[in-house]
């Protein structure tokens, strides 16, 4: 089985913070490609951009934390529906990062927050990294080692995944319209942001 052409995929993290706390965050690639890309090397080209993502912040996230896993699904645009839906399963996986803070953990739903563009100043994506240690910020201002860390995890996140004889994954965000935009530029938050919950328990 392949991802084909032209085909979005769809990535869900899933971290365990504190207190048995589930949270999730959720990233969309474009397969630009001249032929269709079998599924195990998108999923290992995928997983290996969000361990690299998670690298950077990997100092400032608690030690108690963990990526529990990330499942890829190609994500399908429906016409007479008129929103995205879940299609085919391309893999499940467990990351390998670990995490190195060992100081007090801020409350779990303190996030570093960090967003991307694209050329619609309408559509953008929203990124926060749970799981926090104190080190991070004071009295809610981010110190400037994280947001150096901040920075350096935005730059991968809109590095295109490089699959190799000119083909890729651009990291898009898909819209109302069914296009997936491509991502240009961002901004990191330099205060200490918040997860967005939608439903107790759970933050995506």
């Amino acid at each position: 089985m392949a991802v084909d052409p032209g085909e979005v995929v769809k990535a869900v993290v899933t971290h365990m913070i504190a207190d048995e706390t589930v949270s999730q965050s959720v990233w969309y690639y474009l397969l630009d490609s001249a032929a269709a890309v079998a599924y195990g090397d998108v999923i290992d080209a995928v997983m290996a951009k969000v361990e690299d993502i998670y690298d950077e912040m990997a100092s400032y996230i608690h030690q108690d934390t963990d990526l529990t896993s990330i499942i890829l699904h190609v994500w399908e645009w429906s016409a007479g529906l008129g929103r995205w839906d879940t299609g085919r399963l391309i893999g499940v996986d467990v990351p390998t990062d670990t995490f190195g803070a060992a100081v007090t953990a801020f409350p779990n739903a303190v996030a570093a927050v960090m967003t991307a563009f694209t050329q619609d100043v309408n559509v953008r994506s929203r990124k926060s990294f749970g799981g926090l240690a104190e080190s991070f910020a004071t009295e809610n201002e981010v110190v400037a080692a994280p947001l150096a860390a901040m920075t350096a995890a935005l730059a991968e996140w809109l590095l295109p995944i490089d699959l190799g004889l000119g083909d890729a994954l651009h990291p898009v965000c898909p819209d109302k319209t069914g296009v997936a935009q491509y991502l240009l530029y961002g901004l990191v938050s330099g205060l200490s942001g918040t997860q967005r919950q939608r439903k107790p328990g759970e933050g995506i």
